[in-house]
């Protein structure tokens, strides 16, 4: 997060809260413009809504001309609410119904089929005929499981698009079906180099290169989508748009031949742009450890307290003490719920604050129901203004969720 906050601010913001969450809007912006200088007019790029879902956020980023990436009908309602035109909203879900597929046909969402099943199931819409709806076939591209297996979607077993082992199947369908008009890629997130993500391009433009020379012409579009990393340690060292933009034009220049071209980043837009604070709530010693008690754990970081040794946010203190050897608990009630095991901060006293950075993506948006703790209230920063984007939950909200 760009803007600089002191204390004072910092609990201003707090006020009578437990945490809060702090978006840098400008920020949030500028990575935009940005992004949209980098690539080029040809690209359009899309946020993927499960990385940050909040509603005002994702009119942000509508406003300034990018698409939303969906992984679920819920997450097209979202991005129908936050005002994106239906052709620029992507339904990339893996288990999409029959009735779910004919719906978004209905409407004009674009569409990426991650296997035969929904190839089929949108041949037998009685809304094909009459839909605008942009429709592409996903490509498992098959380029290894990267550093974090879990979020990588290119192994043999991945439930995610058409192995590009089954090209001669791939083709097929597009000489069968005139409506499939674009060609989808996405090999993982995270876990994934750029030489692996443009590996992945590469071999589903091979493809795309076959199907256009049968038909003779270009596909209407192209996704390459996202995966991007992000590196959430100190001395970050994560690979720019810049970097990966001209990685991309030397090994496929052809890439950048006019085609329309979607991107779906999430985590490489959305993660710095925020930060999260929260009260200690306790503080103890033992055996020479400082143990602290906030108000956020694996509730906001299950990733981070349940798999330390791939996931990692960074955690400061409001204090100017010596630093000590340090455990960061939350507040949910099991033993797992610490934060990047031992690590050096501050000595704290109960009057200052934890802050939690880099929380802009995958964060609230995974938020565990776990002890039926309220989420956090969200606010944005601009201009050195705040305004509320999201408001926290409180004990009403959980008894209506739990209750008929």
């Amino acid at each position: 997060m760009k803007s600089v906050l002191d204390e004072f601010t910092l609990r201003q913001i707090l006020g009578n809260e437990r945490s809060v969450i702090i978006h840098d809007i400008d920020e949030l912006v500028e990575k935009i413009k940005s992004m949209k200088q980098i690539f080029g007019s040809q690209f359009q790029h899309c946020l993927a809504v499960k990385s940050n879902p909040i509603i005002e956020i994702l009119k942000i980023v509508v406003e300034f001309g990018m698409g939303l990436e969906c992984a679920s009908e819920e997450e097209v309602h979202l991005a129908l609410a936050a005002g994106c035109v239906p052709k620029l909203i992507l339904h990339n879900g893996p288990a999409k119904s029959q009735a779910e597929i004919d719906r978004c046909l209905s409407i004009g969402i674009s569409f990426v089929l991650n296997d035969f099943i929904e190839v089929n199931r949108v041949a037998s819409s009685p809304e094909l005929s009459k839909s605008s709806s942009s429709i592409a076939i996903r490509i498992n591209p098959l380029v290894g499981g990267g550093t974090i297996e879990k979020t990588s979607v290119s192994l043999n077993d991945s439930k995610f698009g058409f192995p590009v082992s089954l090209e001669k199947e791939i083709i097929e369908y597009y000489e069968k079906y005139s409506w499939l008009n674009g060609i989808h890629v996405h090999s993982g997130s995270q876990g994934m180099s750029v030489e692996s993500l443009v590996k992945g391009v590469s071999r589903m433009l091979k493809i795309a290169r076959k199907i256009e020379g049968f038909r003779g012409e270009k596909l209407d579009w192209i996704d390459i989508g996202g995966g991007l990393p992000f590196d959430y340690r100190v001395g970050r060292t994560s690979p720019s748009h810049q970097e990966y933009v001209n990685s991309l034009k030397q090994t496929l220049p052809d890439l950048f031949d006019g085609r329309v071209v979607f991107t779906e980043f999430g985590r490489s837009i959305m993660a710095s742009n925020a930060i999260a604070v929260s009260r200690i709530e306790k503080i103890w010693l033992r055996d020479g450890v400082q143990h602290l008690i906030g108000h956020l754990g694996s509730d906001m970081f299950i990733r981070w307290a349940l798999n330390p040794d791939d996931w990692h946010h960074r955690i400061s203190v409001t204090s100017e003490s010596p630093n000590v050897p340090t455990v960061v608990h939350g507040p949910l009630c099991y033993n797992g719920d610490k934060l990047g095991g031992t690590i050096d901060l501050p000595s704290a006293k109960d009057s200052d604050l934890l802050i939690y950075h880099d929380v802009g993506a995958y964060t609230i948006s995974m938020w565990s129901g776990h002890c039926n703790r309220a989420r956090p209230k969200v606010i944005g920063l601009s201009n050195g203004e705040t305004k509320l984007l999201l408001q926290g939950g409180s004990k009403d909200s959980i008894l209506k969720m739990w209750s008929t």
